[in-house]
């Protein structure tokens, strides 16, 4: 296994990568090398086999356990979270028997988690909580908002153009990857683009 988790980090070395969450000795290890996130692939076990298996889940008891137990609780800090439905919407709905407030609970664990991306089995939403999921797409992985932006009434050609701007991001979580803050200035004439030097994973 750590042959694997060797291959994968050594030969990706610019893309965020994520691991399976599966135990302390395989996640701590592929940490060790560089910042990993991690992905679970049954989110929304609220009682999917909790009947055979003597009340257990993945929500209530085994992911906030192995968050710790894998010491991964700030790896959301430095690397994407990704997560996989248990099941499918539809299934939440006519098999589980999922209610609102079920489902908003499921949500609110992954954004307290800190979700950055969402694999939803290309399964449709039920109009009865397409709102709710509406609504947690707005606020998983990052979601910059401009909120001021201010520059002189005027300048000289060839002066400095001096701008100022707040940006506050209504996501999760900040953004893994170096993209480019880029200034756009018109007029009838022409168009340039500038690029500033602002990091925005920071």
């Amino acid at each position: 296994m750590q042959l694997l988790v060797e291959a994968y980090t050594e030969s990706f070395t610019k893309s965020p990568l994520i691991a399976l969450l599966m135990d302390e000795k395989n996640n701590k290890y592929a940490d060790s090398f560089r910042d990993i996130g991690w992905r679970v692939d049954c989110i929304g076990d609220l009682d999917f086999w909790a009947a055979e298996e003597n009340g257990f889940t993945h929500m209530y008891d085994l992911y906030p356990q192995r968050i710790i137990e894998c010491g991964v609780e700030d790896a959301w800090k430095s690397a994407p979270l990704s997560f996989e439905i248990c099941g499918t919407f539809g299934r939440w709905k006519e098999k589980q028997g999922y209610s609102r407030q079920a489902v908003e609970y499921i949500f609110n664990e992954t954004l307290k988690w800190h979700i950055s991306s969402f694999n939803a089995k290309s399964s449709p939403v039920p109009e009865e909580c397409k709102d709710m999921v509406d609504e947690w797409l707005k606020k998983m992985g990052y979601r910059f908002v401009l909120r001021t932006f201010s520059y002189p009434e005027y300048t000289a050609p060839g002066e400095m153009f001096q701008f100022q701007s707040w940006w506050d991001n209504k996501g999760v979580a900040p953004i893994y990857k170096d993209f480019l803050l880029a200034i756009r200035l018109t007029n009838e004439k022409r168009t340039e683009v500038f690029i500033t030097d602002a990091d925005i994973r920071s």
